[in-house]
């Protein structure tokens, strides 16, 4: 497996253990260089966030807009393209200062060094 599988297998299963029972209030933490980007996975379609539709919708287009122009080159990522990136809605990034809050957040996955969990965004 890959170093890019793996990190993509290990991020895919701290993002879906949201959804167990007790883990309900957690948070996905993204370790950066820029920083900790924290939120709320996204997977399936959500129709009551306009936010989270739009940036289905964008997502969604781009992957059939990838996967069009790469045709031929379908077996280089058994994950498939949606892989490359998770969508994080109540997003927040923390650097310094100022902390930036986001409605929803496309994190491009090459980008993460490290994950977790946890129910605080902050340390404070």
């Amino acid at each position: 497996m890959s170093l890019s599988l793996t990190k993509m297998a290990i991020l895919t299963g701290y993002a879906h253990s949201i959804s167990l029972k007790g883990f309900e209030t957690n948070r996905l933490f993204l370790v950066t260089a820029a920083g900790i980007i924290s939120g709320i996975p996204v997977f399936d379609e959500e129709t009551d966030n306009l936010n989270v539709t739009v940036a289905q919708a964008l997502n969604s287009t781009a992957l059939e807009a990838v996967s069009k122009a790469d045709s031929s080159d379908d077996e280089s990522s058994p994950v498939g393209r949606s892989g490359e990136f998770i969508l994080l809605k109540d997003a927040r990034f923390e650097a310094t200062t100022p902390v930036v809050n986001f409605p929803i957040l496309t994190v491009f996955c090459d980008q993460i060094i490290a994950v977790s969990l946890g129910t605080n965004p902050t340390n404070r």
